[in-house]
C-alpha cells in the first residue's frame, strides 16, 4: 500500500507541475517588407490592447522580423511606422495560447499629420 500511495503522490505532483507550466498567454510575430519584398529593418511596431490601452513597442530586426510575446488574450491594435513609408494598421484578436503571424508589405509614402495652431 505504501508503494502505490507514493506513486499516487508522485503522479499528482507531476500533473500539478505540468498544469502550472502551461501559459494562457499568446504572441504576435511577423515580418515587414517593402513592395519589392526586401526586408524592412527599424520598423517601429506598437501593439495596444483595446480593453486596457496597454502598449508594447518593439522594432523589426535586420531581416524585418519582430516578436511580441506573453500577451493576454484580447483585441489588439497593431501600428507599424517607418520613415518614408505609409503607416500600417491592423486589428488582431488573440486567443488563449495563440500565436498570430503578421506578414505585411509597407508602401512608400509620406505620413501626413495635421497640426492646428490658434
Amino acid at each position: 500500500m505504501k508503494a502505490s500511495g507514493l506513486a499516487a503522490v508522485f503522479l499528482v505532483s507531476t500533473l500539478s507541475i505540468g498544469l502550472r507550466a502551461q501559459s494562457l498567454r499568446g504572441s504576435i510575430y511577423g515580418e515587414f517588407s517593402d513592395p519589392s519584398n526586401r526586408p524592412l529593418s527599424g520598423v517601429q511596431i506598437r501593439i495596444t490592447e483595446q480593453d486596457t490601452n496597454k502598449e508594447r513597442i518593439t522594432t523589426t530586426d535586420a531581416e524585418g522580423f519582430f516578436t511580441i510575446a506573453l500577451l493576454s488574450p484580447g483585441t489588439y491594435h497593431l501600428e507599424a511606422d517607418k520613415t518614408g513609408f505609409s503607416r500600417y494598421r491592423q486589428v488582431l484578436t488573440l486567443q488563449v495560447n495563440q500565436e498570430i503571424r503578421v506578414v505585411a508589405s509597407m508602401l512608400p509614402g509620406v505620413r501626413s499629420e495635421q497640426i492646428s495652431v490658434t
